[in-house]
């Protein structure tokens, strides 16, 4: 059983870094571009909606207590440090259940901090009874569409320094929206 499990289809609960209001725009921008010069198809999200999925909620697996409680204490024992993401490559996936998702990917520095942080968080889940997922590839997702974005192009860098995470409830359910379960501020911070 899992976590999802508990929640209609239209709905999940993931960790992840939502991009600051000031950034928004930006992608927007940088998005739309992409769209008009290289013909990129579908219509971009609301900047409300910006975010990097760092660690999907593991399968139940030996809990010792609520899963509420256990992903509050898996996260709590992330000890990383802030550090800054930047996005400068777009493509599009050749696969997704709801459209093909058209994205911005981080340069190499940026991957290595998502990664970490994403395997300090399935960690964190695993010793508190909750089998996530190993596989993590980090992207921020801008668009979906009946095609992907065939080109893997170079975007102006967009930088944001990375100062906490959250657990994030998303309803896709006729209107998207995320709700912000808990905030974990980084280390330091």
């Amino acid at each position: 059983m899992s976590v999802a499990s508990a929640f209609p289809h239209s709905e999940s609960i993931f960790f992840g870094i939502h991009v600051p209001i000031e950034v928004q725009h930006t992608i927007r921008t940088a998005a739309a571009e992409l769209a008009k010069v290289h013909r990129m198809p579908g219509r971009i999200f609301d900047g409300r909606h910006f975010h990097i999925t760092l660690c999907e909620i593991g399968r139940f697996h030996r809990l010792r207590e609520p899963w509420p409680a256990a992903l509050l204490r898996s996260a709590q024992t992330v000890k990383i440090e802030p550090f800054f993401v930047t996005l400068d490559r777009a493509t599009g996936y050749a696969n997704g259940s709801r459209g093909f998702p058209n994205v911005l990917l981080p340069d190499e520095e940026s991957t290595r901090a998502l990664r970490t942080l994403h395997e300090s968080l399935r960690i964190g889940q695993e010793f508190n009874g909750l089998r996530a997922p190993k596989q993590y590839a980090p992207h921020l997702t801008v668009s979906r569409s009946s095609e992907a974005w065939a080109a893997q192009v170079s975007v102006a860098p967009i930088r944001w320094r990375v100062t906490e995470f959250e657990l994030i409830h998303s309803h896709h359910d006729g209107e998207r929206r995320h709700e912000q379960m808990e905030c974990f501020p980084l280390a330091g911070v």
